[in-house]
């Protein structure tokens, strides 16, 4: 026979009006319970099987909950070192991060003047080179009559030089590639050459320039058409 159930009745002032305690006894394998018994008092021996029976049951299961809460306790003591750490590789990396940008905006700071310095330096030593050297171009003594070949190209209008490639007089054409080979080889075109003189009668006398155009293509060149042979 062991103690199966205790039932207890109170007073509406809480305290205990009585008790009845039930039992199982097994028979062959069976279990059979009783009807309540009153309980004496707490040393009755029904009573007293019973607090045993029941308090050996909670100690067990708080025994078992002192021990999941000592785990917990560690778990919980791990987690939060683990997350202590990471929080502190975290604001270190923060911080240098900080400090990161801070060294690259003082260095954009100081450099940033030098290299408006450095620049305007460099712009006025360029001016000053161009200056020197359009003036020394300048001074360099020219012919007038000596013209460059390519401003003697450009002087001829697009239509004029293409009647003269596409004319049916072979000279004429003749005329047109020498024309060019002078330009692709920068070779100075000079007005009062035999070879320019017989070339501009032949197409004043062939049809193919007047004697007034053929007058505004040999007018004096100036300065920037001028033949100059440099080094």
């Amino acid at each position: 026979m062991k103690p199966y159930e205790l039932l207890a009745r109170f007073k509406s002032d809480g305290t205990i009006a009585g008790c009845h305690v039930r039992t199982i006894s097994t028979v062959d394998g069976r279990d059979y319970e009783s009807e309540p018994v009153p309980l004496a008092n707490a040393t009755d021996p029904a009573f007293v099987a019973f607090a045993a029976s029941f308090s050996a049951s909670v100690v067990t299961e708080r025994d078992a909950l002192a021990i999941d809460k000592t785990k917990l306790t560690n778990d919980l003591a791990t987690k939060t070192s683990e997350h202590d750490s990471v929080k502190g590789q975290y604001d270190d990396l923060v911080i240098e991060k900080a400090k990161i940008i801070a060294d690259n905006q003082t260095a954009i700071a100081t450099a940033t003047p030098q290299f408006e310095a450095k620049q305007a330096e460099l712009t006025l030593a360029n001016a000053t080179l161009q200056s020197r050297f359009d003036k020394l171009l300048n001074d360099l003594p020219f012919n007038p009559r000596i013209i460059d070949a390519t401003s003697f190209y450009a002087r001829i209008t697009k239509d004029e030089f293409a009647l003269l490639s596409v004319s049916d007089d072979a000279t004429v054409r003749d005329i047109a590639k020498t024309i060019l080979a002078y330009k692709a080889n920068d070779w100075p075109i000079v007005f009062e050459s035999p070879e320019m003189q017989g070339m501009l009668t032949y197409l004043l006398l062939n049809g193919s320039l007047s004697e007034g155009r053929i007058a505004q293509l040999t007018q004096d060149a100036n300065q920037s058409e001028a033949y100059v042979a440099l080094p």
